[in-house]
């Protein structure tokens, strides 16, 4: 399967390096490095490894370290990585709901 980040989930790594950026930019680095291995490593190999979070919009979430939401869909042979959120955010609830518009995946 291939693997897509959408620009929104590329905005949200973004984000999340710069939040750890404050603290050390070494560690920003390192700990960016290691959601991307996580994602292309297990997805690539296990696409249904997440569990349906939003049924109605085939929206898949997957955690990294406890606290960090991966949320993903599938269509034929690719997996598109749509948002990867820290757990805490209000969005992650939102996501739930069928009548939420989900980013892009072009």
């Amino acid at each position: 399967m291939n693997i897509r980040f959408t620009e929104n989930a590329e905005e949200n790594l973004g984000d999340i390096y710069l939040y750890h950026c404050e603290f050390s930019k070494q560690y920003a680095e390192t700990f960016n490095n290691a959601i991307l291995e996580f994602v292309m490593e297990n997805l690539s190999s296990h696409p249904n490894i997440g569990h349906i979070y939003n049924q109605q919009k085939n929206l898949y979430r997957l955690i990294f370290k406890r606290r960090y939401n991966i949320y993903y869909s599938i269509e034929d042979k690719n997996i598109y990585v749509l948002y990867i959120l820290d757990g805490r955010l209000d969005l992650n609830i939102k996501l739930q709901k069928s009548d939420i518009e989900l980013t892009s995946i072009d």
